[in-house]
């Protein structure tokens, strides 16, 4: 039985396999397939996020957490804008910008989704210690 704790088959382990896209096809080998998973990836979780962010605030999350994702989700849609509609690829300046673009993306996702984990792990010791926790089937 299941205590309240995420859910094996969640969203965001069904984006794991475009993270690892990524990650698998080398800019500088296959850069087509590279761009394809790196477009794939943020794109879809830019989704996530936005959604993540509605069920936060249907459910009372304290703003801290919500504020947080709605500043990431800033960042990203800018991120993701840039990745679609920004420099091209082509020239030196276009590349470096896209590649720094990436780099704090990247960095600004591990520090949102650790305090999101941060968050849901503080409110399901709180739910659990008030006894509202149920086992689920």
């Amino acid at each position: 039985a299941q205590t309240g704790g995420p859910q094996r088959d969640s969203s965001l382990n069904r984006q794991a396999p475009r993270l690892h896209g990524v990650a698998a096809t080398p800019w500088d080998h296959v850069l087509d397939a590279h761009n394809l998973f790196v477009k794939l990836a943020f794109g879809i979780l830019l989704l996530y996020v936005l959604c993540l962010t509605a069920l936060q605030v249907a459910n009372g999350w304290r703003w801290l957490f919500v504020g947080l994702n709605f500043l990431y989700l800033a960042v990203l849609a800018g991120y993701v804008s840039v990745l679609f509609l920004g420099p091209s690829l082509d020239t030196q300046g276009g590349l470096e910008f896209q590649v720094v673009a990436q780099k704090v993306i990247v960095y600004a996702t591990i520090v949102n989704l650790g305090m999101q984990a941060l968050g849901m792990r503080r409110r399901s010791i709180t739910v659990r210690g008030a006894g509202l926790a149920a086992e689920q089937p």
